[in-house]
């Protein structure tokens, strides 16, 4: 009879160790499942706090420049400026902010074999209301001024008019519109401008009177 209860008791304490080994695999797998979730709350708060955290400016210190200056082409003078403490350009090296002009630069005198030449003489008179006027009375009316030459496309050239009035410059083959510069001089507007006709290696011949209105 013990032996028989014996074997009836076996197989009750194998099923309960068997209940014991499944909960005792689940504890183990929902501990396990704790952990990793921990570890996952603990890396996800710890990026999300990093993202929150905003970098510092650092903002350069100010630089202090020597109390130097330079003397520019125009008589100005400018500072050292800048982080690098570099002088400031001169205002004759910036591009003047003026109104454009429709004129053409002036076109510089070429040699060569098919340009032409314009010569002759301005009179510009009377210089007083009685000549011959006293010697240095009178400024010469000749210094500094310059004939243009002006083509029909627009561009220019200049020729210098020497102090007795005499010019002589060379000019490409074409027509032109002369004139005169700073010419405020009562009779300018009755001779110029005037149309002269350049001529490949020939000299145009030109002779211009103004009236000064002295009288």
């Amino acid at each position: 009879m013990e032996d028989l209860k014996t074997a009836e008791q076996k197989p009750e304490e194998l099923i309960s160790f068997l209940n014991s080994l499944k909960r005792n695999r689940t504890l183990r797998l929902l501990n396990i499942l704790i952990i990793l979730l921990v570890i996952f709350l603990f890396f996800y708060f710890l990026k999300s706090s990093k993202n929150k955290i905003s970098p510092i400016n650092i903002s350069p210190s100010p630089v202090a420049c020597t109390m130097e200056a330079k003397q520019c082409p125009d008589g100005s003078y400018v500072s050292r400026t800048g982080p690098k403490c570099e002088f400031s350009p001169c205002p004759s090296s910036q591009a003047p902010q003026g109104k454009p002009t429709s004129e053409s630069p002036t076109k510089p005198q070429e040699s060569g074999k098919e340009q032409g030449t314009l010569a002759g003489k301005i009179s510009i008179g009377p210089l007083c209301p009685v000549e011959p006027c006293p010697t240095n009375s009178v400024a010469n009316p000749y210094l500094g001024k310059e004939l243009i030459l002006k083509s029909q496309t627009g561009t220019s050239t200049s020729i210098k008019v020497n102090e007795d009035g005499s010019f002589s410059g060379k000019a490409e083959p074409g027509t032109y519109s002369l004139s005169l510069n700073e010419c405020n001089y009562l009779g300018c507007n009755q001779v110029l401008p005037k149309t002269i006709k350049i001529e490949p290696n020939l000299t145009t011949q030109e002779y211009i009177n103004i009236d000064m209105g002295i009288r």
